[in-house]
């Protein structure tokens, strides 16, 4: 009785079309799925930067100003304290 120690070259190849079949159904929802991260992200950096806007207010008691100085003088680098950038607002 002759045992096989291995597989057929023909089943590698069966394997490896699934396979290739499996990724090309696959990427497509991984591509999505990555877009609405990206997307995501996005509209929560949206809030975050509504939100210091909103807190600069507060203590501000007015919105920033604007201008088309040096970022620590424009309104997005006034409201660097209110979105935890502290640190790049002080210029460390």
């Amino acid at each position: 009785m002759k045992t096989r120690l291995g597989f057929t070259l023909v089943e590698l190849l069966v394997v490896i079309a699934i396979i290739g079949v499996l990724i090309t159904f696959l990427l497509p929802a991984i591509q999505a799925a990555h877009e609405a991260a990206r997307r995501m992200q996005c509209t929560n950096n949206q809030k975050q930067i509504v939100l210091a806007m909103h807190n600069y207010h507060d203590t501000q008691q007015s919105f920033p100003w604007g201008t088309r100085d040096s970022m620590m003088g424009n309104w997005a680098g006034q409201v660097l304290p209110f979105v935890e950038k502290s640190q790049v607002h002080a210029g460390k």
